[in-house]
């Protein structure tokens, strides 16, 4: 059960008692989602991180670590905010994130001899320092 195994010798009550913790500990996030009506808020908070690094990818070429709205996307992965203003700000960020596409200055396809340049690069500065 979710890549547990029990050795054969095992009683049925310590394969029991096996399967019952990996169930309850596999079940946990499902049990919280259900619990908050559905909403998978891990999956809300990651969304909007992920629209925030875009932006700023497309705007600034950089991505900026730890998040500066590190608190909201706490905020949102526990839950405490309400379900339709996350939702809201998912879709402000898609909308934001179709007018950075618009305006940015990055290329639309990635410049592979440079990168390529870079790796080559790398490599050679390890070998020669051996």
């Amino acid at each position: 059960m979710c890549n547990r195994k029990v050795q054969e010798h095992a009683t049925l009550k310590e394969a029991h008692a096996i399967f019952r913790r990996t169930f309850e500990e596999y079940g946990q996030r499902a049990l919280l989602a259900e619990k908050n009506e559905g909403v998978d808020w891990k999956a809300m908070m990651h969304a909007l991180r992920v629209s925030r690094e875009a932006e700023e990818l497309l705007l600034h070429h950089t991505i900026t670590y730890p998040r500066p709205e590190a608190s909201l996307l706490l905020a949102i992965r526990k839950g405490e905010l309400p379900y339709k203003q996350v939702a809201e700000m998912l879709e402000e960020g898609l909308l934001r994130l179709e007018e950075c596409r618009r305006i940015s200055r990055l290329p639309d396809e990635p410049d592979h001899d440079s990168a390529e340049a870079l790796v080559v690069d790398c490599y050679r500065n390890v070998v020669k320092h051996k």
